[in-house]
């Protein structure tokens, strides 16, 4: 009688690339939720900053605005008319 072969995983004999990735305690770089608008932004800050109570808005004019919730700082954008509203989030990158 044949005794079956083993099947062999081609992928599991292949090494992975795996990039080195060394973590610091202290970065020199800031991370910012950032989020776009087709309405009145002074709207849209005084909105969130009632709902959340440790709220502030830092800076707003009809195309950019800044604010803290809970602690958290966000950046947000009018996109205008043109730009459909989505529920993505995009994060800012800052030095």
């Amino acid at each position: 009688m044949a005794v079956p072969k083993k099947k062999t995983n081609k992928l599991a004999k292949k090494k992975l690339l795996v990039p080195k990735v060394s973590l610091q305690s202290k970065s020199s770089h800031s991370i910012k939720p950032f989020l776009m608008f087709n309405a009145n932004l002074e709207e849209v800050t005084k909105f969130y900053s009632r709902i959340f109570k440790q709220s502030k808005v830092l800076f707003v004019n009809s195309m950019q605005a800044e604010f803290v919730l809970n602690g958290q700082k966000f950046s947000a954008y009018n996109g205008g008319p043109e730009f459909k509203f989505s529920w993505g989030v995009s994060f800012m990158i800052q030095n």
